[in-house]
């Protein structure tokens, strides 16, 4: 019996912006690996009466490597799937509960003991502190079965009730968009950091690659070896598979060989996810339009859909300081990193911040005068527009000491396309003959 496509769930795929959770996750097993042994290490630590310390993990990477999905992964594995018997407890922070202690233990004591929680929420609404049974929660019993729970709470409180010898599993605190993060959020991170608690709590922290000089500024000065993790692109396999299992999980017919499909779409992505995923909903989108027939899709159409849904997440990511100086940022890259606007650079250039941050200044001096579109933005200097493009995904740092490169090439090129139109600015390269709307030709195996 064959099954047929289902093109309410394709129409409803296409439809999904590359912000939203990915359908079809796919790589990142060490990663995930890392934070299982980490929380399971640190649990087993804190029942034997040990302190371990710089437990935190942080993921960075650019826009559209998948930090917001991996985090979304481990919720998921370990709130359904709970591999393995006992999994961390995830529970999702926003970066604005690190402006008080109260706010991450209420998340924390919700996950845990949602009765205690809302027992304490009720204590608060009198004068006096109340007394909350904990007979029978994880095995705990207080003095004659009863313990007093403040009416402001802080770990130290939250260490009082809940012991973490008595914690049946470890928490994984999910936050993302980290390199949000205010100074003042030592007072929570940094005792979280240190286990001065002796509670199993993991920080598992993503965002951007200005991450690691946020949380410097936060107070954690220093994270334990392996702790730090680049996200980057997927393998042509893991590229490949996501493909595959968007077309097995949607019914579509597979009319001939559907793996050029697959490599295609893996390599046009160049492994970075978010253009993975514009490409999966591009052919989605016209799966819907011939029915689920895959045969009868149009390879040019596809390549056609998935630039616009690049274009459109790119122009997002670009700012308005950076839109403002678009010919300094385009002759930046294409001095740095060799692009031309449609050639994109290598993937595996190693850029020095200080030969970037002199080159920047070299460019102004030379062209400021020709238009605002050469100056570095008001109240800004080379250094700290540099960081502004680290924080925007533009340039990556590799590792707390290592150099920078620009993870996502293409970028490079769109960059350099849009600081195009002085007399000047960085040329852009002559289109190849045979090409339209600078589209690459289907591969020639392609069921089209």
């Amino acid at each position: 019996m064959s099954v047929k496509p289902d093109l309410d769930r394709l129409r409803w795929f296409a439809a999904l912006s590359d912000r939203d959770d990915a359908p079809f996750f796919i790589g990142r097993e060490a990663e995930i690996a890392a934070v299982g042994d980490i929380c399971a290490n640190t649990i087993t630590d804190v029942r034997n009466g040990l302190t371990r310390k710089a437990t935190t993990r942080l993921f960075q990477g650019a826009p559209g490597a998948g930090k917001s999905a991996l985090l979304a992964e481990m919720t998921r594995r370990w709130t359904k799937d709970r591999t393995p018997s006992s999994p961390p407890l995830p529970v999702t922070l926003e970066v604005e509960d690190f402006e008080a202690q109260e706010k991450v233990v209420r998340k924390i004591l919700d996950a845990i003991a949602p009765g205690l929680e809302k027992a304490s929420r009720r204590s608060r609404s009198t004068d006096n502190e109340s007394g909350i049974s904990l007979s029978g929660l994880f095995g705990i019993k207080g003095r004659k079965g009863t313990l007093t729970v403040p009416r402001e709470l802080s770990f130290y409180e939250l260490a009082q009730m809940l012991p973490g010898k008595k914690w049946p599993r470890p928490v994984a605190l999910m936050v993302d968009e980290i390199q949000t993060v205010q100074p003042d959020a030592v007072r929570v991170l940094r005792p979280l950091h240190l286990g001065e608690l002796g509670l199993p709590i993991v920080p598992v922290l993503a965002g951007l690659g200005s991450s690691r000089a946020a949380l410097w500024h936060a107070g954690l000065t220093r994270l334990a070896d392996g702790a730090e993790r680049g996200i980057g692109v997927l393998s042509e396999d893991e590229a490949m598979q996501a493909v595959e299992r968007m077309l097995d999980a949607y019914g579509v017919v597979r009319a001939g060989d559907y793996r050029p499909w697959a490599s295609w779409l893996a390599e046009r992505s160049e492994g970075w996810p978010q253009h993975l995923h514009n490409g999966m909903a591009a052919l989605a989108e016209e799966l819907v339009r011939t029915g689920g027939v895959l045969r009868e899709v149009d390879g040019g159409a596809v390549g056609k859909l998935e630039k616009q849904r690049r274009e459109r997440s790119y122009g997002a990511r670009v700012s308005n300081r950076m839109r403002n100086s678009r010919f300094l940022v385009g002759a930046l890259l294409a001095g740095l990193t060799g692009a031309d606007g449609e050639t994109p650079p290598a993937t595996d250039i190693r850029l020095d911040s200080v030969a970037a941050i002199d080159e920047t200044e070299r460019l102004v001096a030379e062209n400021g005068h020709l238009s605002s579109g050469w100056r570095l933005p008001p109240g800004m200097d080379a250094t700290a527009f540099f960081d502004h493009m680290v924080h925007r995904g533009v340039f990556h740092q590799d590792g707390e000491n290592g150099p920078y490169s620009c993870p996502i090439p293409s970028l490079a090129s769109y960059l350099v396309r849009n600081g195009a139109g002085m007399g000047n600015e960085p040329r852009r390269a002559e289109r190849p003959a045979g090409q339209e709307d600078g589209l690459p030709e289907p591969a020639p195996e392609m069921p089209l």
